[in-house]
This record gives C-alpha cells, sequence and structure tokens, in this order.
C-alpha cells in the first residue's frame, strides 16, 4: 500500500497490508487493534458484531429490486447480490442485516402467500398466465417467477401485489372459456392449486377448505344453468344435474345443451347424496320417476337410476326388486 493512501490508521488499510503481503504500518496496526477489542466487548455485551443474515432480512433481499434496495437500505448492490446467493445463514455485520430490515418499512413489500394463493386460485378456474399478465399488466415471466420461487421468496414488490388483488377482485367470479382455459384448469388441477371458493381469507387461512366445494364454482353452475356451454368439473356437473331436475327440467334437455352423458352425470348426483342403483316397479303414480315403460303381463314398470329416499317411495306404492336397497 502506497504511503499516501487515505486507508492509513484504519482497520481498512491494515487488511490492504495484509493483501498485499506486507507487515501493517504502526498506525494500521493499533487501528485493527481497537477494532478488535471493540468485536469482543460487543460479544460479551450480547451484541455480537456479525450475525447471520436471517430468514427475513434474506427473504427481503431476495425479493427486492437491488437498485431499490441499496437506495433504501445504503449497502452496496454487489454486497445484496452476493447475500442472495448465499442464503439466510450467511454471516453479514449487525448494522448491515439492520438497513436491510429497517429498508423493508420504506420499500413496502408484501408476503408472497395472498399473492401466489390468488394466481393459482384464478388458474384453477380457467385464466391462463398469459391472460392473467395482460390483467395484470406485467410480463408472463414475471407471473411465472412468483409462482415458481414461491417456497423461497418471501415478499414480492407492493406494485406487483396491488395489480394481482385488483386482479383477483374482477376476475375471480369469472370463468373463461376456449383451449387456454382449459389447459389452465387441467394445469392447476393437476398441480393442486384451490379454487377461489376453497378459501375464506385468502391472506390468513392456513389450508383451503377440503371437501366437495373445493372443485365448484357457483358462477359456472349458475352460467351453465342459465343456457351456457362451459368446461365443469365433475362436482360442478353433480350441482348442476341437481338443481337441473329440482326445477323438474327433462335431462334430455340438458344433454342438449351441456353435451354430457345425462344418466351418467344423473348417477352421480344422486350416488352423491346417497343413493344406489336400483330397478323399481311401480304399482302406481309415484312422484319422480321417468315414467312407466310399458312391460309383459301389462304391468307398468320403470327403471330409477337412482333413488334418494327409498322409505318415501315404498309409500308411494313403489315396490323395489330384488338387488334393490
Amino acid at each position: 500500500m502506497t504511503p499516501d493512501d487515505h486507508r492509513h490508521g484504519s482497520k481498512a488499510g491494515a487488511v490492504q497490508h495484509w493483501k498485499d503481503g506486507e507487515r501493517a504500518c504502526d498506525s494500521c496496526q493499533a487501528a485493527a487493534r481497537r477494532d478488535r477489542k471493540a468485536q469482543e466487548l460487543d460479544a460479551l455485551a450480547g451484541k455480537p458484531r456479525m450475525v447471520p443474515l436471517g430468514e427475513h432480512a434474506y427473504g427481503i433481499v431476495a425479493a427486492t429490486p437491488l437498485p431499490l434496495l441499496e437506495a433504501a437500505s445504503g449497502v452496496h448492490r454487489n454486497r445484496l447480490a452476493k447475500l442472495s446467493m448465499k442464503g439466510p445463514d450467511a454471516r453479514v455485520y449487525r448494522r448491515t442485516r439492520d438497513r436491510i430490515l429497517a429498508a423493508a418499512a420504506t420499500t413496502t413489500l408484501w408476503t408472497t402467500v395472498g399473492v401466489v394463493r390468488r394466481l393459482q386460485a384464478l388458474m384453477r378456474i380457467g385464466w391462463s398466465m398469459r391472460a392473467l399478465a395482460a390483467e395484470v399488466g406485467v410480463y408472463e415471466s414475471t407471473l411465472q417467477e412468483a409462482l415458481r420461487t414461491a417456497d423461497t421468496r418471501q415478499f414480492v414488490r407492493s406494485t406487483l401485489a396491488s395489480a394481482v388483488v385488483d386482479a383477483y377482485n374482477r376476475l375471480h367470479l369469472t370463468s373463461p372459456e376456449g383451449r387456454g382455459a382449459s389447459r389452465a384448469r387441467a394445469t392447476a388441477a393437476a398441480r393442486g392449486y384451490a379454487p377461489p371458493l376453497a378459501w375464506d381469507d385468502i391472506d390468513n387461512d392456513l389450508q383451503p377448505q377440503s371437501g366437495d366445494g373445493v372443485d365448484l364454482d357457483e358462477v359456472v353452475v349458475d352460467r351453465i344453468l342459465g343456457g351456457e356451454r362451459l368446461p365443469a368439473t365433475p362436482a360442478e356437473k353433480v350441482e348442476v344435474v341437481r338443481r337441473w331436475l329440482a326445477t323438474g327440467r327433462r335431462l334430455a334437455d340438458l344433454e342438449r345443451l351441456t353435451g354430457w352423458n345425462g344418466k351418467r352425470e344423473k348417477d352421480r348426483a344422486f350416488a352423491a347424496e346417497g343413493g344406489g342403483v336400483m330397478a323399481l316397479s311401480l304399482t302406481g303414480a309415484a312422484a319422480g320417476v321417468d315414467g312407466p315403460r310399458p312391460v309383459p303381463g301389462g304391468r307398468p314398470r320403470v327403471v330409477l337410476s337412482q333413488v334418494r329416499r327409498p322409505v318415501v317411495l315404498r309409500e308411494a306404492g313403489v315396490r323395489l326388486l330384488p338387488g334393490g336397497c
């Protein structure tokens, strides 16, 4: 180190002497001793100078654009880049970690939980990444990155979070159509993404609701009943059939409207409510049957795919054939 170097008389000067392979000058050695003594006193006071970066600070570093975090914290972006690669166990000066933590308050970061859940829920009802990117106003790769790093990043920028929340509020009750929507639904279902109705509080719930309602979107059901032909989950088909038949409309009309196998969906609907497949013989008029069919001997006979209340049928004069319940 040259004699006119401004680092003479400091610890940085002593470090440069050692890097150059030379003995430190007296002033630099004295500065190094003072610094070492200060570190020892800090450790005795329970305030070690070097500390782990920690999960919280690492999440801020990983999620925040480096120029933004550099401006807010005063830590150089090259240092921040190295910390983002080292992980939460990296050893840093306490003041560096404190600056990063303090920067979080000024850059307004959001946790990834609610943002990722909203993206997943919209995919589950048919919104593709391309369509969502257009609605949110960002590149598709930005949303894909948010989903891909959901397990490692704790924070996202407030601008992205706000845009995702706004898009979710507009779209979570709509169900798009088309090939892209079908692919998005299939991908989301395969990955186990929960739809919007599975969350009571999408930001704070620990787990989505489980059960039949998870795959049932009331908007899809209402639109199909209103005459639209839409992709539907098995749970949604069951609900459509149940409500359709409850209004007294013919199953054949629903088949023409949706293109579904009416008998199969009817079987599912009644099975979901605890019924079983059985054949029935009528001795008189019974409500809720498809209509009598002539059989040898002149005895009217009907075949019901599913029956939910066998006792009610007996009271209506319906005799169960062998193999029934």
